[in-house]
């Protein structure tokens, strides 16, 4: 038998690999689609018998429905006692635990997809998720290794979605804003607090929040709060409540007003949020910026206007100003509250700017138009020598009026940006004597005044000017989701599919969602192993052969005599390719026999894909 096998040499043996592509073509209708080619059948085995492969992409609605989850429960007998509660998918899944599922995956971390499950986009992927989400689901089958980058297209009525090789998915149907992200200074996305609706919470931090006087990070706290902003900015939120809108989530101020100077300069004790100065809020001569943010709010119950000290008819949802009698700062924006004598005037929103010279206020001629919600769209646009103020009149209206800046002087200041009250420079006290400290250096201190009551949600802050049509597509809520097209994320390697845009118009009409009734296109990848064996066969080598019909009848094992003879020339049908142990790993049949030389070395090239 010495002469059947033969080891390989270390040449003999070649290994190359490359991807191959296939491009598939799927129509989900009610949640299902099935992938079938004309004359052909992906098959396996299963139990030693060939079937087909199911290839069928599935669509789920997830939802976060904010209560504990509770799962059906079973008597000893395997009965059902009582059926849970919570939404379910069309096959049968938790709606609740398909959301908390791809959260845990994926959306942990919104500002650094890096901290997450398939972390490949990196700063150019944004991911974002609400209580609601759509996903498709591809099995392995189909995108093989993975779905090609830039090959996914998914078309439902007039929505079509692309993905741009960074993992966003893009709705190409959308006006967007052109406005590059190093231009948003801050983006204050409320969404990843969906999971703590209605719950009080007392602190969150940014990451970049580090302990800064009274802003000590609680080794207990558990909520971070997200800027989705491409700066490090330092945000501190204290005293608020996540509630739920139709457009998403936003945040509750409860409008505390501290009676004392000693309880208003504690910021663990105010209702507010704060931002750190830094070089993109700076703004001076020649630089312009934008603010846009959803606002909601009631003269009947704002603190200031019952309070002696916070005073008169005004609540501060924004501003950046340590001293709105004095000193420059570039916005102010404040709500009138029913304690105006001037009755037209409640209820509307007052923006006011201070510079070296002068300071000039406008108010909203109306009071702005609010949605079922209660809330209205304010925005600011500071153009060159001007700045102007713009809102909400009407189902399809808005109106803007405007501050020339010439003869106001510079506004530019380095006090942090307040939301939900105003920052004040009050009363100062003497440094705290050390040993061997004399000095008599006095340290001014912040007051918080003004309070305010009500929501404030999608709150973002642009080192630009934004467009008039933007401004105004964006107030009236004509099909756009922020700043950009991006709604939702293609995670290319597990061949999950999510579209996390909150905008109605991904579950309108017929379509009870998107990816519900949808035609799926995208191209997978599939490696491609290519093993080669070189077989040399030497002149004087495998003169010998396995076919049974050479051993004498009835003599055992005894060859025929023939095969010792010098006509004996057998043909080589069949290469076994074995390991060490002899078990037979691969077989290569010849097209047709082949004789065995007796005069020279011939050579046979094996080749299979794995």
């Amino acid at each position: 038998m010495s002469g059947i096998f033969k080891k390989f040499k270390s040449g003999d043996k070649k290994i190359t690999s490359h991807d191959a592509h296939k491009l598939y073509t799927v129509n989900v209708s009610n949640h299902t689609g099935s992938y079938v080619e004309a004359g052909y059948a992906q098959k396996r085995i299963v139990d030693n018998v060939e079937v087909d492969v199911d290839l069928a992409v599935f669509s789920y609605d997830s939802l976060y429905d904010g209560s504990k989850f509770e799962p059906d429960t079973y008597d000893v007998g395997g009965s059902v006692l009582e059926i849970s509660p919570h939404a379910r998918t069309t096959n049968g899944l938790f709606k609740r635990s398909l959301h908390d599922s791809i959260q845990s995956m994926y959306y942990t971390d919104s500002t650094n997809p890096a901290n997450t499950q398939h972390n490949i986009g990196f700063e150019k992927e944004y991911r974002s998720l609400h209580s609601r989400a759509q996903i498709l689901s591809v099995p392995q089958v189909m995108m093989g290794s993975g779905i090609v980058k830039e090959s996914v297209i998914i078309t439902s009525g007039s929505i079509v979605l692309t993905d741009d090789g960074f993992g966003n998915l893009i709705d190409t149907t959308l006006t967007t804003l052109s406005v590059d992200r190093k231009d948003v200074a801050l983006d204050l996305n409320f969404d990843p607090l969906y999971n703590q609706v209605d719950k009080k919470i007392l602190s969150a931090y940014s990451l970049n929040s580090l302990a800064d006087g009274n802003d000590e990070l609680p080794l207990d706290n558990k909520v971070r709060f997200f800027d989705e902003s491409n700066y490090a900015n330092k945000v501190v939120a204290r005293n608020f409540i996540p509630r739920s809108a139709a457009f998403g989530t936003y945040i509750e101020f409860n409008g505390i007003a501290q009676a004392t100077g000693v309880n208003r300069a504690d910021l663990k004790l105010q209702s507010l949020f704060r931002i750190r100065h830094d070089d993109q809020f700076d703004y001076r001569d020649g630089e312009d910026f934008s603010i846009l943010l959803r606002v909601s709010s009631s003269g009947t119950d704002q603190p200031s206007k019952d309070v002696v000290t916070d005073g008169g008819i005004y609540s501060d949802v924004i501003s950046k100003s340590q001293n709105v009698n004095s000193g420059r700062y570039p916005y102010s924006i404040s709500y009138i509250n029913d304690n105006s004598s001037v009755v037209a005037d409640r209820g509307k929103y007052r923006l006011k700017v201070s510079g070296k010279n002068k300071k000039k206020s406008v108010f909203t001629s109306v009071v702005p138009f609010a949605d079922s919600d209660g809330f209205t769209t304010l925005a600011v646009v500071k153009n060159g020598s001007t700045i102007t103020f713009w809102w909400r009149t009407g189902v399809g209206g808005v109106a803007n009026t405007t501050i020339n800046l010439t003869d106001v002087g510079d506004i530019s200041n380095r006090a942090p940006i307040i939301i939900g009250a105003r920052a004040v420079w009050k009363g100062k006290f003497k440094k705290k004597k050390k040993r061997g400290d004399y000095s008599t250096k006095r340290k001014p201190r912040i007051e918080y005044y003004r309070h305010f009551k009500g929501g404030i949600g999608d709150l973002t802050i642009y080192r630009t000017a934004l467009s008039t049509t933007y401004l105004a597509n964006i107030i009236l809520d004509i099909d756009t989701s922020g700043t950009d097209n991006k709604v939702g994320n293609v995670f290319y390697n597990h061949g999950i599919i999510t579209l996390t845009g909150k905008s109605q118009r991904y579950r309108q009409g017929l379509r009870s969602s998107t990816f519900a009734d949808c035609n799926l296109i995208f191209e997978n990848s599939h490696q491609i192993v290519e093993q080669e064996y070189t077989c040399q066969v030497k002149e004087q080598e495998y003169g010998f052969t396995l076919n049974p019909t050479i051993i004498k009848p009835g003599k055992g094992n005894e060859i025929k005599d023939f095969v010792a003879g010098s006509e004996w020339s057998p043909y080589i049908t069949t290469i076994g390719l074995y390991d060490r142990n002899a078990r037979l790993l691969a077989i290569g049949k010849l097209a047709q026999p082949i004789k065995k030389s007796t005069k020279y070395d011939t050579t046979f090239v094996v080749r299979f894909d794995s």
